[in-house]
């Protein structure tokens, strides 16, 4: 996979790190319907027992610079391939205190 991020980066494209792990919990990635870059996200899991998302799989999603969405079996979070990062997560991430995270 390596390569093939490699290879898209000289050629100027962007491909995306495929979908994350189940057990995702922080780190870059990138939401399908986020606009074009990777946003540091957490996963917040605590969707309240019997909501309608529950039934799909789904769990919120909280970026370093303040987006909220969500991820679902159907619309996943990507790993952040060679999309370009959020300079504002990067400046959030960078204030003491704060692990970064990058691929």
């Amino acid at each position: 996979m390596n390569e093939l991020l490699e290879k898209m980066a000289r050629l100027g494209g962007t491909v995306s790190g495929g979908p994350v792990e189940a057990e995702f919990t922080r780190g870059w990635g990138k939401h399908p319907f986020r606009g074009e870059l990777a946003h540091h996200w957490t996963a917040d899991r605590t969707i309240a027992a019997g909501h309608k998302l529950t039934t799909e799989g789904a769990y919120w999603l909280h970026s370093a610079c303040g987006l909220t969405t969500v991820a679902t079996t159907q619309v996943q979070l990507l790993g952040a391939g060679t999309y370009e990062y959020c300079k504002r997560c990067e400046r959030v991430l960078m204030k003491p205190n704060v692990a970064v995270e990058r691929p």
